[in-house]
């Protein structure tokens, strides 16, 4: 018996999938966009957001309008086939529908995990209502491995149509990870029951480093940037590492998903805000797909750039006669008790040369179309968006203008895609910063 709550903070285990069969539950059904015989491929980004659908989907990118996302977190319930959805994105190529993404379900959305035979029993159960619905049988493929769990996986070919179903159950850890379904147009080329590789065996060589210099744009206000950088929205999970690798490995040509990247890294939605943490799992994820990642800078390498910081605040604050912080205390506690401006002060004072690295560096891999991952602390400068919260988090820098400003994109929808904030500041907040090097020429 399964059941699901959808709410962000209270899922449940699934006890009743009769209770998911109970239609008047949801508001829209996913059935409804997707038919069977493909027609559904040929909409237009202009056309998708119909009256009854936009309280449903958002856009990833407002100006790109290149795909949208239904999460099941803060907007009306959504089913298929009377299951219910976590979250779903769907994503434009070349003017129409190119892939749908439907989470079934995810332990980092759902915060809760079922056995392995209530995991199978929900598998039959999906895959008969799927068989039913499709009037097509559908071909098993053979188990990968992913981390330290089985990803299985079969497939549907319906006319012009694919419906890949990926699972996962983690035997070591006795957890149940994910259960997704993808809809795509069927190419003979790459029949998924010749059973081709998959996400997890790719590798970063779809695109050169000639290539992606090409994104590189330029604004009349002499704002330059890197464009085509896709958005992945984290939803409330603190998958910020997670959501960041994946956009740059996206950015790179590579179809991965949030879900398989924390299975790779062993993240936990709940967890992220520490930067070696954050930095552990970037290294998990870029191992996987041929991209190395490069750590230009962490605020504890070596240690004394962060005592000398510290010290260097303290000195500040006694001739201003303000309160000191104690280099004892966890760097959370110190950004929260710190002056902010007293704070950007020190950190240049401190380390004049790593202030001028940081700018040099962002303009020399923002000039080569590589996006800088950010690791840094929130709520303690003023931003286009306030942020309240003092915690740590991660995100991309994009662009610069001149010596002036930073452009940088968070993991939090198409509001944050595109912001700025002084060098100064961005200087004073930031615990790390690191490339994904494409090894491709």
């Amino acid at each position: 018996m399964f059941k699901y709550l959808l709410s962000f903070f209270c899922f449940t285990a699934m006890l009743s999938l009769a209770a998911q069969d109970n239609a008047k539950m949801f508001a829209m059904k996913l059935e409804d966009i997707i038919d069977p015989d493909g027609a559904f491929l040929d909409t237009k980004p202009e056309d998708f957001l119909t009256k009854d659908r936009k309280p449903f989907f958002k856009w990833l990118s407002e100006d790109k309008k290149d795909a949208v996302r239904y999460p099941a977190y803060d907007n009306g319930k959504m089913d298929f086939l009377s299951v219910p959805l976590c979250e779903v994105v769907i994503r434009f190529e070349d003017g129409a529908v190119g892939k749908v993404e439907a989470k079934i379900y995810d332990r980092g959305d759902v915060r809760d995990t079922f056995s392995s035979a209530e995991m199978d029993d929900l598998i039959d159960r999906i895959t008969e209502k799927m068989t039913t619905w499709l009037a097509v049988k559908p071909t098993e493929l053979r188990k990968r491995k992913v981390g330290q769990a089985d990803v299985q996986r079969k497939v549907w070919i319906k006319g012009q149509v694919a419906f890949l179903m990926k699972w996962s159950f983690n035997s070591k850890t006795k957890q149940s990870e994910y259960i997704h379904l993808d809809v795509f147009k069927f190419d003979q080329k790459s029949d998924p029951r010749r059973d081709l590789p998959d996400t997890a065996g790719q590798k970063a060589d779809t695109v050169s480093k000639k290539d992606i210099k090409e994104n590189v744009k330029k604004k009349d206000d002499g704002d330059v940037y890197v464009d085509n950088v896709p958005m992945v929205d984290q939803g409330s999970k603190g998958y910020c590492a997670i959501a960041t690798a994946e956009r740059v490995l996206r950015y790179y040509g590579l179809d991965v998903s949030s879900s398989m990247l924390a299975q790779l890294a062993g993240a936990d939605a709940d967890r992220g805000t520490n930067v070696m943490e954050m930095m552990d799992v970037l290294k998990k994820c870029s191992a996987k797909f041929g991209v190395k990642i490069y750590p230009a800078y962490c605020i504890y390498a070596p240690e004394k750039n962060f005592r000398d910081m510290v010290s260097k605040y303290n000195n500040i604050a006694k001739k201003k006669k303000m309160t000191p912080i104690s280099e004892s205390d966890n760097i959370l506690n110190i950004y929260q008790n710190a002056n902010p401006e007293l704070l950007a002060q020190a950190r240049i004072e401190a380390d004049k040369t790593g202030f001028k690295k940081f700018q040099t560096y962002v303009k020399e891999n923002v000039d080569k179309g590589i996006p800088v991952v950010w690791s840094i602390i929130t709520g303690v400068v003023k931003e286009e968006i306030p942020q309240t919260v003092v915690a740590g988090h991660m995100r991309l820098i994009i662009g610069y203008n001149q010596n002036k400003e930073i452009v940088f994109s968070d993991s939090w929808g198409s509001a944050h895609a595109y912001k700025k904030m002084s060098f100064e500041d961005a200087w004073s907040i930031t615990t790390g910063y690191y490339i994904f090097d494409l090894r491709k020429q």
